[in-house]
């Protein structure tokens, strides 16, 4: 049985449990490494794995800066306005064109969407998932296609901020993925 919501209402709960969630983790960036024992295990922040994953016939990657740039630490608090508004909005455009058929008649967009914490060498090593489904012998990720294999990316998305973008971007060239700034 499926819960059926009104649109705005839907896009409120997605945005008011995600802010939580995202509230509660901005405090962990405020020390330099912290080990966190919670519902999804122990970890040490900050989780260089942790990304937005929706499956999909065609993959896209994307970087936000979710986190600020922090000086003493890899990933400074959580940027509610710009940082989470830019990933809630691509997804919700994710969610608007996979719902009508016409766009892409049978094809479902899926994305791949890390944090670069505005740090163009950490939004780098980030990028690095996105070409591990290019090569057959990086392997490694935890984002796995239906059939197990690592996931293709079609294109890049991002990075929002030009030094991040010009290195992400000598990377993906390598690879021939496509990359799209705004």
């Amino acid at each position: 049985m499926a819960l059926k919501m009104d649109f705005p209402l839907l896009l409120i709960f997605h945005f008011v449990i995600t802010t939580n969630t995202l509230k509660s983790l901005s405090s962990f960036g405020k020390e330099s490494q912290l080990t966190v024992v919670g519902v999804h295990g122990n970890y040490t922040w900050p989780v260089r794995d942790k990304a937005v994953h929706t499956q999909g016939d065609l993959i896209l990657g994307a970087l936000h800066m979710v986190h600020e740039r922090s000086e003493d630490k890899i990933c400074g608090p959580i940027m509610l306005q710009g940082g989470v508004q830019a990933l809630e909005t691509m997804l919700y455009t994710l969610d608007v064109i996979n719902a009508d058929q016409k766009l892409l008649p049978g094809i479902t967009l899926g994305v791949l969407a890390k944090d670069d914490c505005d740090r163009d060498i950490y939004g780098l090593e980030q990028a690095v998932d996105f070409i591990r489904g290019s090569i057959a012998n990086i392997g490694g990720s935890e984002y796995a296609c239906h059939d197990g294999s690592d996931p293709v990316i079609l294109g890049v998305i991002g990075a929002p901020s030009s030094v991040t973008s010009i290195q992400v971007a000598n990377l993906l060239k390598l690879f021939k993925i496509p990359q799209d700034t705004a």
